[in-house]
């Protein structure tokens, strides 16, 4: 039996198993269209996604918690540099009586401030959440690795709050070559995870006029600026990670010298800061 014939404009015919066979083939190209044409839009997104390697530090200081994390949230892009302090009613991570590093002349919770309302804050980026801090994933991923913070007693602070932070799990051993509190150097035993301190305040050469005296604010300071601080400069092969943190000694009054040369007076007046270019 002829199978019919099925007439086209123009005057062409068409079998209709060719017909069939032309539409399928069709269909099928239609469906790989769009199988590459989505893969390939979507390829430039997928590189957005943070998955934070266990080198970085931001990996150490932003720990997610796989546990309350959805998928979505996972996704998204953290600016953690952009948000606001929100009231946080959680118990905080630690207190004057829990952790034995906070220095006597910081330690207002121990000689009678009032009102605690101060420790229950917590950051809150916008868009995002700023996951907890969880001090035993930190130690392990800081195992056999070693960080040290290099600035002023804002560094220092930094320091003896991540102590703190790591209370929960282990207390480290002091093992520094000083006493004095501005370069300590502690050590987590069971981690074999070194932490350190390193004062440099300027983090370039600094030489005080007058170390006698009572106010390091008023008097001045000859700041050498193309020679770096060897204080913390010549050690700091020795870590894994550096953080680096400085600004506030930055409107002491100071001398300036450039290849020993002087460049520069800054001085604090009372109406601000003045600079004489000389």
């Amino acid at each position: 039996m002829n199978s019919p014939i099925i007439q086209l404009p123009f005057g062409r015919q068409l079998y209709p198993q060719t017909l069939f066979s032309f539409l399928l083939l069709s269909a099928a190209a239609i469906l790989l269209f769009i199988s590459f044409y989505f893969n390939n839009f979507l390829a430039p997104f997928q590189d957005k996604i943070p998955v934070p390697p266990s080198s970085t530090l931001s990996t150490l200081l932003l720990l997610p918690n796989t546990s309350s994390s959805s998928s979505s949230d996972s996704e998204k892009e953290c600016d953690i540099s952009k948000g606001e302090w929100i009231r946080d009613p959680k118990e905080p991570y630690y207190n004057n009586k829990t952790c034995w590093m906070i220095q006597e002349h910081q330690n207002c919770m121990k000689y009678g401030r009032p009102d605690m309302e101060f420790l229950n804050w917590r950051w809150k980026p916008d868009g995002c959440e700023f996951p907890a801090f969880e001090p035993l994933q930190f130690l392990e991923l800081m195992r056999e690795k070693s960080l040290a913070f290099v600035g002023d007693s804002l560094a220092r602070n930094h320091m003896q709050s991540l102590m703190c932070l790591l209370s929960k799990v282990e207390y480290p051993k002091d093992i520094s070559k000083t006493s004095d509190e501005n370069f300590k150097r502690m050590f987590y035993t069971n981690y074999n995870f070194t932490i350190s301190i390193f004062w440099s305040p300027f983090l370039i050469r600094a030489m005080e006029t007058d170390p006698q005296s009572s106010s390091r604010v008023n008097y001045m300071w000859n700041l050498y600026l193309d020679e770096i601080d060897t204080n913390w400069a010549t050690q700091i092969d020795e870590f894994d990670y550096l953080i680096i943190s400085a600004g506030n000694w930055f409107t002491r009054p100071s001398l300036f010298f450039e290849k020993g040369h002087y460049r520069l007076r800054i001085s604090r007046m009372e109406s601000g800061i003045k600079e004489v270019i000389v």
